[in-house]
């Protein structure tokens, strides 16, 4: 199979759009500074919530640091520090900033929400689920809490979770689209396509202006491997609204290639890796579309530039393999299957092509040991179906799809 590009997810750096911070206010309490020295505190501390507003980050981190050398105990100026911080990609200032505040004031339910997404954002999905679920003990009306929580479930393949909390969250505010979107999402990685599509029209419905709705549907229709007119005509509307997204055109390269239209799909890889001249998937994507054309030495050189670029891509090497197979290079095909076996031991279709480059150099003992692997392992030989899928993100369900075609991928 191709490489398609996963579900593209919603987490922190949606989140972080939707949030807004409260505001300074002074604690109820004991308090040893002079009232017109903690007002002052709390004056320089909203005009940083003012610059927070104007997206003027550097001066709002300036106030709030000023407000906070007025008053270390301001547990509001620390918070909006965090938060600029936060948008700033300073994740562990962030979360310093964060954890003082909560220090300052165990209540402070904006703190833990903030810092959920800071630990979300550096792949602390554990820490960010228990400040969502702190954040929900202390307001259990706090829709973003179930849907970062959401993410950092899906994140860590507790999809169920993921998607009763994406539920949670629509219930309590129905036109909330990135809910819909990750429900979406975490329905495609347990495979349930149906009814992800739904949920993701539901997005789109919901922010028709959003490419990536229209992107993560398109991978759906293609990973059913059936449906690439349509997978085509959202990918489509996906690179009008995003003109600069390789995942999408890559994408559409694959519709394409599915439909065995190869010049379009050249077109559209080219493309891609014009945008990202690091995209392995889409060198890989173009060569199988020139070795279905017979043009097998283009095919080499893309499967080659892949290699370079991820020398670990086994199907890459299995095809190059395949590739140098029909150019009558026999040694040169034998040495990519035997390099893909290693990277990937269950690798089906690298055994049995091996075994067939084994055979027509005439060592018939050699080409059915690897026929016997390729049967144990479980291949069997059908007509060519599809192609393959990758992007950042979403690892489970770019894996669940290398292992469908690394183990039983059809002969090409």
């Amino acid at each position: 199979m191709m490489n398609v590009q996963p579900i593209a997810w919603r987490g922190a750096a949606l989140l972080a759009g939707l949030f807004v911070f409260a505001g300074c206010g002074l604690l109820e309490g004991e308090r040893t500074m002079d009232a017109a020295d903690e007002q002052r505190a709390v004056d320089i501390c909203n005009r940083g919530v003012a610059h927070l507003e104007n997206g003027d980050l550097d001066k709002a981190i300036a106030d709030f640091s000023e407000a906070i050398r007025l008053d270390p105990k301001l547990a509001g100026a620390y918070g909006g520090r965090g938060f600029a911080y936060l948008q700033a990609g300073d994740l562990d200032q962030a979360i310093a900033d964060y954890t003082e505040t909560i220090r300052l004031d165990p209540q402070y339910v904006q703190a833990y929400f903030g810092r959920s997404l800071a630990r979300y954002d550096k792949g602390e999905f554990d820490g960010a689920i228990a400040d969502c679920t702190e954040t929900i003990r202390l307001d259990a009306n706090h829709f973003l809490a179930y849907l970062n929580r959401a993410a950092a479930y899906t994140a860590t393949g507790q999809h169920d979770k993921g998607i009763a909390d994406c539920t949670e969250a629509i219930r309590l505010e129905p036109t909330l689209a990135a809910a819909y979107f990750n429900r979406g999402g975490a329905y495609a990685e347990k495979g349930e396509f149906d009814k992800a599509i739904q949920d993701l029209s539901a997005a789109i419905r919901l922010d028709p202006q959003d490419a990536t709705g229209f992107y993560n549907r398109a991978t759906c229709y293609l990973i059913q491997m059936g449906q690439p007119d349509k997978a085509i005509t959202d990918l489509s509307e996906a690179i009008r609204l995003d003109p600069n997204s390789a995942p999408s055109y890559q994408n559409r390269g694959l519709a394409y290639a599915q439909k065995g239209e190869h010049d379009k799909a050249i077109a559209d890889f080219n493309k891609a890796i014009q945008l990202d001249p690091e995209h392995a998937e889409a060198y890989y994507n173009r060569g199988r579309s020139y070795a279905d054309k017979g043009e097998y030495d283009n095919a080499i050189a893309d499967y080659t530039e892949a290699i370079q670029i991820t020398p670990k891509f086994a199907n890459a090497h299995c095809y190059r393999g395949v590739a140098h197979a029909r150019n009558d290079d026999l040694d040169e095909a034998i040495a990519d299957y035997t390099e893909a076996t290693q990277l990937n031991p269950e690798f089906t279709l690298a055994y049995h092509h091996r075994g067939e480059a084994y055979k027509k150099k005439g060592k018939p003992s050699k080409a059915e040991a690897d026929f016997a692997k390729a049967r144990q392992l479980g291949y069997e030989p059908k007509p060519s179906i599809g192609w393959r899928i990758s992007d950042e993100g979403a690892k489970k369900l770019q894996q669940t799809l290398r292992n469908r075609e690394t183990k039983h991928e059809p002969q090409p």
